[in-house]
């Protein structure tokens, strides 16, 4: 509605819907244990509350480097998830996975100009998803970060601020 306030973005780790669907389309893994689990209706949710949210802080700990997730951080996490809804809201995302909603999205040049930054060990992605984005994209606006999981802001706070930062500020 109001596309002309916004110059310009950053999106962090999921690949724009075009993106992950070619790469699905492609041979990337879509489909994993949990996002099958996670589109029964009410039980996630149920089973997240009752186990505390334990799952979810398991993935924090599993899975990022050592040091990203601070005992606080996870106790704000676990405050937010307990919030009315906010898991369901959450997981829609993995609900809809293997909807068809990329094709009703348009196609070639992106507004505003999108800087994705992503993760090469980012294991809740599809393989291919990240080339994807370069080619919808362009090379130019898209960053590979080695070395990291999903949570690349948490792991990478100053590399993520600077980019962001330079990416705001430049003038191209």
């Amino acid at each position: 509605e109001h596309a002309d306030r916004i110059d310009r973005a950053v999106v962090f780790n999921i690949p724009p819907p075009q993106a992950w669907a070619k790469a699905v389309a492609t041979g990337g893994e879509s489909t994993s244990w949990y996002r099958t689990a996670f589109k029964v209706p009410f039980l996630p949710e149920l089973a997240l509350r009752t186990l505390e949210y334990r799952v979810l802080v398991n993935t924090f700990k599993e899975d990022a480097a050592a040091g990203a997730f601070s005992d606080d951080d996870i106790a704000i996490y676990q405050s937010a998830w307990a919030r009315d809804n906010a898991i369901s809201t959450m997981l829609g995302f993995d609900r809809a996975d293997g909807v068809d909603f990329a094709s009703a999205l348009p196609t070639g040049a992106r507004e505003p100009r999108t800087l994705f930054i992503g993760s090469a060990g980012d294991r809740y992605v599809p393989d291919g998803s990240l080339d994807a984005t370069e080619d919808l994209l362009g090379s130019e606006n898209v960053e590979v970060w080695q070395n990291t999981s999903h949570w690349v802001l948490q792991e990478e706070p100053s590399l993520s601020a600077s980019t962001m930062a330079d990416w705001f500020r430049d003038d191209g």
